[in-house]
Formats: C-alpha cells, structure tokens, sequence
C-alpha cells in the first residue's frame, strides 16, 4: 500500500476547487493530517467529494472548510467542517448506520461513505445545523504513519 501525503491531495484539491468561479471566495484550511497507507486515487475523491458538497450547499457570504487530524490512539480522526447550510435530516438518517446502506438522496456524502468503508475506516456526522456541518473520518491507526 502507497503511503499517502494527505498534505498534498488537500492542495491538489484546493487548486482544482479554486480553478471554478463559483468557488474562488472560498476558504480552504487544513492542520495536522496524517500520511495514510491507503489508495491514493479513493483518498482524493474522498476529500474531493466532501470538500466540493460542503462548498456547492454552502450560501454564507465566505464559505470556509476546515480539515483537521487528530491522533487518538487506536485511531485517527480526521473532520471536515463547513459554514454551510446543515445536512438535511433525511441525508443524515440515510448515512446513519442504523439505517443501513444509504441512497441515492444521500448523494455525495453517500458516496463518501462507501468510500471510506472501503478504506477501512467510519464516517459520522458529529455536528449539523444552520452553521455547517461537521463530519468525523476515523482510521485505524495502522492505516496511518
């Protein structure tokens, strides 16, 4: 497994985001990511995806998404928070693990999901509202360097 700079692919996605119009106002930060042994090509859609949802959803006058690691011992959690307009209720309830697999209203954050199943790790929501939406990725910490 390739050991991958998660430094890198959130700066690849930044130029790529920041290249649209309707996104060149947006603010993009990112603290204390981890280097990952995973798949380089799943990893980038992943951020790419979360990244792209929490701008497209997002009517603030400065739309901002922040990306930040943190070392938990047996894992590591990596959230992804936007100032945007919240996930809808039935979004949240369709990427629930309660409820089984999510559908196609789910959208991106769906695919996210499936995504980082197959990586190994979890998705949760862990804050959504009017404010924005906070979304928490856990690695088992030897997927991480």
């Amino acid at each position: 497994m390739a050991q991958i700079e998660l430094n890198d692919v959130l700066a690849r996605i930044e130029t790529k985001i920041r290249a649209r119009p309707e996104f060149t106002s947006a603010e993009i930060v990112w603290a204390s990511v981890p280097r990952l042994r995973v798949e380089a090509g799943p990893l980038h859609l992943l951020f790419e995806e979360l990244i792209d949802n929490g701008l497209r959803y997002n009517r603030s006058e400065g739309p901002r998404i922040e990306v930040v690691g943190e070392d938990r011992g047996a894992s590591w959690a990596i959230e992804v928070a936007d100032n945007g307009t919240g996930l809808p209720i039935e979004v949240r309830r369709r990427i629930s693990p309660a409820e089984g697999e999510p559908g196609p209203e789910a959208g991106g954050v769906a695919r996210a999901l499936r995504i980082v199943q197959d990586l190994g790790g979890e998705l949760d929501v862990t804050a959504s509202g009017p404010s924005g939406t906070t979304l928490r990725i856990s690695f088992p910490s030897d997927l991480v360097d």
